[in-house]
């Protein structure tokens, strides 16, 4: 393998990983249906949690795909070639290495996210919204009118934004503190990584903020209470959100911010100073 296919190099900086996989035909498939499942669980699932608004939408879409953001990237790391284990052993090379599969799993989440884009701006576009409004077919999906107001607007670009940047800090997290490169697998046609259980830890610990802390508690809220929505079954929510109104935004931003301040400096440090990332 030339040293030089590592370097990075703009506006396709991750050529190597993806020249691989699509050689790979196994990796390929594989890839493609965790990517198709992504989807459908955006513009059916979300959209709904939405009432198909699209503030709330990307609110949610956004916040779910940091969660999907960890097994893409472990498909990212994992699909390379046998040479590939070797340069993981090398300082400079791993850093450039985990650069270039950070950016292949943005873009892998980028292209999930651009694409149920499209599809839940049919719903408005073709009608379908307007048409479940009135069917009986629909009851449980309802739409929502709501518009934010000026402060509503900042606060939920920011919490857009934090979101999207919590991709990348959380897989510098998980790649610097847990991946174990255990061999190469010629049956698989890709690597095997180790500790098995510390890496479902890892992913789990991102499911629990960004699913049941941040949606649960604070989108679920913010959203049920600016759609009208039943907090049936959650009164504490209803009394929470009526008290905090925006302030819900404000505290989910102040939280995601930690997060990635906290995700990119331990991910940083760990891959500066780790040296089992071969075991």
């Amino acid at each position: 393998m030339d040293p030089a296919e590592f370097e990075i190099r703009f506006p396709v900086p991750f050529q190597r990983t993806r020249l691989f996989v699509k050689k790979n035909s196994k990796v390929r498939k594989t890839q493609l249906l965790m990517k198709i499942i992504v989807i459908l669980f955006c513009i059916i699932l979300f959209a709904s949690w939405s009432y198909l608004n699209f503030y709330f939408y990307i609110l949610i879409t956004l916040k779910m795909l940091v969660v999907a953001s960890i097994p893409i990237h472990i498909a990212s790391i994992v699909s390379d070639s046998e040479e590939i284990v070797e340069y993981w052993k090398d300082k400079d090379f791993r850093k450039k290495i985990i650069i270039e599969k950070l950016f292949y799993t943005t873009y892998q989440i980028a292209q999930i996210f651009l694409i149920s884009l499209v599809v839940f701006s049919l719903y408005h576009l073709t009608g379908l919204v307007n048409y479940w409004d009135t069917s009986e077919l629909f009851p449980n999906i309802i739409s929502s009118k709501f518009q934010p107001t000026a402060i509503e607007a900042l606060l939920l670009v920011s919490v857009w934004i934090l979101s999207a940047i919590s991709i990348w800090t959380a897989s510098l997290w998980y790649t610097g503190q847990f991946v174990k490169i255990k061999k190469y697998s010629p049956e698989k046609k890709a690597l095997v990584l180790d500790n098995v259980l510390t890496i479902a830890l890892a992913s789990f610990i991102v499911f629990f903020l960004f699913y049941i802390c941040l949606y649960i508690f604070l989108d679920n809220a913010f959203i049920r209470f600016k759609s009208g929505g039943s907090f049936e079954g959650m009164l504490f929510l209803q009394t929470f959100a009526e008290k905090m109104d925006y302030w819900i935004l404000a505290i989910e931003g102040g939280i995601i911010l930690i997060f990635n301040v906290v995700t990119f400096t331990l991910g940083k440090i760990s891959i500066a100073k780790r040296e089992n990332f071969v075991s």
